[in-house]
């Protein structure tokens, strides 16, 4: 779960964790363990990049392309 701005309670864990901005990088840079939605799942340790003033969430080319494909946008 990320969160921008708030910290929801009622759906996240009490611990925290609270991640930098990658260096001489404008984004949010954020290491994931594992990604899963639908069939598609793979557990390949990548970073993906989020930021509070767009609409996207960056990530490696063909894991995105997966993801995309399952939930229908391709």
């Amino acid at each position: 779960m990320i969160t921008f701005g708030g910290f929801d309670s009622e759906n996240c864990e009490e611990s925290v964790t609270f991640e930098l901005l990658a260096p001489r990088r404008a984004y949010w840079q954020i290491k994931l363990s594992a990604v899963s939605t639908g069939s598609y799942s793979t557990s390949i340790g990548w970073y993906a990049e989020s930021d509070t003033g767009s609409s996207f969430i960056r990530g490696p080319t063909a894991i995105i392309s997966a993801i995309a494909k399952e939930l229908g946008a391709l």
